[in-house]
Formats: structure tokens, C-alpha cells, sequence
């Protein structure tokens, strides 16, 4: 149990940070204004709260990390439901800022992401002198593929274990809805509201 770590805010930030996200031909980071960022180091707090954040070695590590993609997703849809706009995730940039590889993501969700492919291909050989030109079948592997399909399927794996860490924290749905909301709603009047809700209508 002593070499047990917590993946602390700050480190989980440093990811975050470099996710993105499409709309409507404009890029935004995932948590961009103060709320948004704010909201996102209360979740990962949720996530410690329940156990999600320890780990012991290199690969506990690299699961823990691999849930910020799922709560990445979890923003970004709620962005898109919000503004009815669609957000579209590059999967394979995501990937990349993972610093993942498709055999430490292949462990953590136990399965084979790799696909062969095959095609007809042209073989030349040369014997005894001369060139001889054949039709044989070559196979390979799509890397980027499998990379995108792996963010795809590390964000599903991990869905239910980060919603029962938000749902813990804030109680209910309807509470969880609020601080989403919040994250939105920069205006002067949730000020207005902390502030005691003093009457100013009509020059009160």
C-alpha cells in the first residue's frame, strides 16, 4: 500500500489543458473560461473522492489518465446539447496528447484494436537476370485507425465509473445539470444572486 500515489489535479491538468474540441468551424479548448476550469477540477476531485485517481505503477497510471478523455467527452456533449450545435472531437489528436500506446490501451480495455487489411499488390522479383512481375496480396495494419477506435473505446470503458463519481459528489442529476450550467452562465446576475439579491429593478 506504500507505493500507492494519487494522479493529483495538477497533473491531470497539464492534459486537460491540451484538449480540443470543433464547432461550427471554430476550435475551443475543452475548459476554456474560469467556471469551465473550475467545474473540470471538481470533477477530478469526484473521481479521487471515489478511488478513480490511485495508483501503484505505470500502467494503473496510464489508466487513471485515460479517464480525462471520458470527461473531456462528457463536456463536450453537454456543450453540444447546450448550444445545439454539433461539437466534433479529432479522437486521433486526443490520442496523441494521451501520450498512449495502442498496446497500454489494448491492456486496459482487454481486447485486440489492431485490424489487418489486405490488398492486391504488384510483386517484382528478380531472377537470374530478369524481372517477373506477379499479382500477390499484401497485409497491414491501419495505426491510425486503431488509434482513433482506441479514444473511442477508452472514453465508453470508463463512462459509467466517472458519472457515478459526479452523481456521488453532487447527489442527484438535477444538481449535476446546475453545475454544468454554471459553467455557462457568466453573467452579472449569478453575482446579483450571491450577492443577496438586492432589489435594483426601477431604481429600488
Amino acid at each position: 500500500m506504500g507505493n500507492v500515489r494519487i494522479y493529483t489535479w495538477d497533473e491531470a491538468w497539464l492534459i486537460m489543458d491540451k484538449l480540443d474540441f470543433e464547432m461550427e468551424d471554430n476550435y475551443y479548448a475543452v475548459w476554456d473560461s474560469p467556471e469551465e476550469v473550475e467545474w473540470a477540477r471538481a470533477s477530478w476531485d469526484a473521481l479521487t473522492q471515489k478511488g478513480l485517481t490511485s495508483y501503484a505503477n505505470e500502467y494503473e497510471k496510464k489508466y487513471v489518465q485515460t479517464q480525462l478523455l471520458t470527461l473531456a467527452a462528457m463536456f463536450c456533449t453537454f456543450t453540444e446539447v447546450y448550444y445545439k450545435k454539433k461539437a466534433t472531437i479529432d479522437f486521433q489528436d486526443w490520442f496523441d496528447v494521451l501520450d498512449i500506446t495502442i498496446l497500454q490501451a489494448e491492456m486496459i480495455l482487454g481486447k485486440n484494436l489492431m485490424k489487418e487489411y489486405q490488398e492486391k499488390v504488384i510483386i517484382t522479383e528478380e531472377c537470374w537476370g530478369e524481372n517477373f512481375e506477379y499479382e500477390g496480396v499484401e497485409t497491414y495494419s491501419d495505426n491510425w485507425d486503431a488509434e482513433v477506435n482506441a479514444a473511442q473505446d477508452l472514453i465508453r470503458y470508463h463512462w459509467r465509473d466517472v458519472y457515478d463519481a459526479l452523481i456521488k459528489k453532487y447527489r442527484e442529476p438535477r444538481l449535476l445539470y446546475l453545475s454544468l450550467l454554471q459553467t455557462q452562465e457568466r453573467s452579472e446576475s449569478l453575482k446579483w444572486v450571491e450577492n443577496g439579491m438586492f432589489p435594483i429593478a426601477g431604481g429600488l
